[in-house]
């Protein structure tokens, strides 16, 4: 993965700034099956992601924010739950709809990077082990192409950070 990017802010005062950067990523993912259970199959998911992204220093006017990269590492095990939907005999095998559930443990490896604003160091600190649950589907609406949703409740396991997301999109598989 590699982007550009174009961060644009606005302040309650009306204050304007822009900060730009890019980002550079790679991540490698492994799964495989583990269980049929009727229709439902249960496959044990594992991924490392690396991203690098570097920041420039920008202004606004009451304070500057210091440029600053910053690394991550996370490793994710998992295991997802999932089900083709029934399909007519004329459907080819990637013309099927599938729902699944998935359960995760993250883990992140490298502590964030402090940011100075202003004079004063400023850093997040969360729990590094978050769990994950979630479920979605995809549906097929030409050849390998799929519109899909992916919903996810994550919490940290001190419980110091929560986070929902609900994704909606397409894919398509080359």
């Amino acid at each position: 993965m590699v982007s550009k990017l174009d961060n644009k802010f606005e302040d309650s005062y009306g204050m304007k700034s822009t900060q730009d950067g890019y980002r550079l990523g790679l991540s490698v993912e492994a799964g495989k099956k583990l269980a049929e259970l009727g229709k439902w199959k249960v496959e044990g998911q594992g991924q490392l992601a690396y991203q690098y992204a570097s920041y420039d220093n920008f202004n606004d006017d009451i304070s500057g924010i210091d440029g600053y990269s910053a690394s991550t590492l996370r490793g994710r095990l998992g295991v997802r739950v999932y089900r083709s939907l029934e399909s007519t005999k004329e459907m080819k095998q990637n013309d099927i709809a599938q729902v699944y559930g998935v359960a995760n443990v993250i883990q992140d490896f490298i502590n964030p990077t402090d940011v100075t604003i202003g004079g004063a160091n400023v850093r997040e600190k969360f729990d590094t082990t978050m769990l994950e649950v979630g479920g979605g589907f995809q549906v097929p609406i030409s050849g390998a192409t799929y519109i899909y949703a992916d919903a996810r409740y994550d919490r940290s396991i001190k419980g110091n950070k929560l986070q929902g997301k609900l994704t909606i999109g397409f894919k398509t598989q080359f």
